[in-house]
């Protein structure tokens, strides 16, 4: 009913509202925008930089195991050449089992 008594109301089903959607929120909107751009647009990729970088790194890689190998080598050698006549008898037993066991992976 309305506050005049003499105008009267009539309210049917199509002047009722109809649910209006909300607007998309800030964030929800920029994602969806961000979604768009990114299913519309692929990489572009350069395959042949990318093989010459990892061969690059695999010579870079192959010349430090080099390195490491040529001075653990240096250093099995100093081992192997120690002087043992100043040694204990238990010093002198492990040293033999030490070089026993580097002689041994370099003969295979």
């Amino acid at each position: 009913m309305s506050s005049n008594p003499k105008t009267s109301i009539k309210v049917s089903k199509n002047d009722t509202p109809s649910r209006i959607p909300c607007p998309i929120r800030q964030k929800a909107a920029k994602r969806k925008i961000k979604g768009k751009r990114d299913a519309t647009s692929s990489p572009i990729v350069d395959f042949l930089g990318m093989e010459a970088t990892i061969k690059g790194k695999n010579v870079v890689n192959k010349r430090i195991t080099k390195a490491k190998e040529a001075e653990n080598v240096v250093v099995l050698y100093k081992i192997l050449m120690k002087d043992t006549s100043i040694m204990f008898e238990e010093e002198r037993k492990k040293y033999e089992i030490t070089c026993s066991y580097i002689l041994y992976n370099f003969s295979n």
